[in-house]
């Protein structure tokens, strides 16, 4: 009887231990791109790059100024102006292996910090929105966004997940 009693505490123990990770719903990046588009005029307005198409060259440029290693990627895609005079870039991102996540959000904080640099003397009003971006991880998933609607294209993503 007392074996099964430990049995059954060290179940639970470990259930416990390892049952807290995040259980996320598996959404295609494409999906949650195209329902931020529905509903955000500025970011439809936006060039989409697949950073895992391999016809596309933008691709492997973008994947180099944000400092990612393709093969971490499952599905990548990035919005961004065709100017560099504007600030607003999304990004959502999701890796292969939960292990990798924190070096791509580690590559989103540094892409933030190039474009805080790349507006802080030059337009001042799109240095704020670069500092105040949102960098946040759910799952395999890594999203940076920066915009005057950063919150509300959070809740956009939030919600493909609920």
């Amino acid at each position: 009887m007392k074996r099964i009693l430990i049995f059954a505490v060290m179940v639970f123990v470990l259930g416990a231990f390892f049952g807290c990770g995040e259980n996320v719903k598996n959404i295609s990046v494409k999906d949650i791109v195209a329902s931020i588009d529905a509903e955000i005029e500025s970011v439809s307005s936006l060039t989409a790059t697949d950073l895992l198409d391999e016809e596309n060259e933008m691709g492997k440029y973008v994947a180099e100024a944000y400092a990612l290693d393709i093969n971490l990627l499952d599905e990548a895609i990035v919005k961004a102006p065709m100017i560099s005079l504007a600030v607003d870039e999304i990004a959502i991102i999701k890796v292969k292996d939960a292990k990798d996540i924190d070096l791509v959000k580690e590559s989103m904080e540094n892409r933030k910090q190039v474009q805080m640099n790349a507006f802080e003397n030059y337009v001042p009003g799109n240095y704020e929105i670069a500092k105040n971006a949102i960098i946040k991880t759910k799952g395999n998933y890594v999203y940076l966004i920066i915009s005057n609607e950063a919150e509300q294209i959070e809740a956009i993503i939030e919600k493909q997940f609920e």
